[in-house]
């Protein structure tokens, strides 16, 4: 179930104080503020028991592109992260099609 998606805004952070563990909304707040120039974009998804967050951050100026992924649950404050450029994740989907055409 789709939780929100969107770009950020400051009371769209607010929202995440809510439904993220306290740790989990640190490192949002981290990321978002490391990068004054970027805007960023959040797709939001509760699959139980879990809640992944797929963070685009997108900086203009700086000519980058950054994918953010955050994997929590509702039983703790424990909580996965993955961060890689876009090019990187391009090239994951290039392997995989190459190696496995039917995914």
């Amino acid at each position: 179930m789709v939780i929100y998606k969107g770009e950020l805004m400051n009371d769209t952070i607010s929202l995440f104080h809510q439904i993220f563990p306290v740790m989990l909304c640190q490192h949002f707040s981290n990321i978002i503020e490391s990068a004054p120039t970027a805007r960023f974009y959040a797709h939001i998804v509760e699959d139980q028991p879990n809640l992944i967050v797929y963070l685009v951050e997108y900086n203009q100026q700086e000519k980058y592109t950054l994918c953010h992924l955050f994997l929590t649950d509702h039983l703790g404050q424990d909580y996965d992260y993955q961060g890689m450029s876009i090019e990187h994740v391009n090239f994951f989907e290039q392997i995989a099609k190459q190696h496995f055409p039917q995914a």
